[in-house]
């Protein structure tokens, strides 16, 4: 089953965000690991929320599996490519492998949850 990883990132200074290498060297390792990228939300609308996340930009991988996800997350490599936004983004990171819910489970779910 496919996982995803969500990541919110806040970049203050873009151009030293390239400079640093991070765009380059972690979308090549997110796809060693198997990734594709299904969002990557420059542009996006804060409609809610603190006001410190305004000008934030979602970005979703789809991994495999959880296992594929989480293998590139916690990698010795990506902690070290992790370093380089350092001092210049904001971010708040999620792994799933449930990003929805089936009709039936909305259902029970409304039911339980009137």
């Amino acid at each position: 089953m496919p996982a995803y990883v969500v990541l919110i990132i806040k970049i203050d200074n873009f151009d030293t965000l390239v400079k640093s290498g991070y765009p380059r060297r972690s979308i090549a390792l997110a796809k060693k690991y198997g990734a594709t990228y299904r969002m990557f939300g420059e542009g996006a609308q804060l409609v809610e929320g603190d006001e410190t996340w305004k000008g934030a930009r979602p970005v979703i991988l789809e991994f495999p599996d959880e296992k594929a996800a989480r293998g590139f997350w916690m990698s010795d490599e990506y902690q070290e490519i992790i370093k380089l936004r350092d001092g210049f983004t904001k971010a708040i990171s999620f792994i799933t492998d449930k990003p929805w819910m089936t009709d039936e489970e909305e259902e029970a779910y409304l039911k339980a949850h009137p």
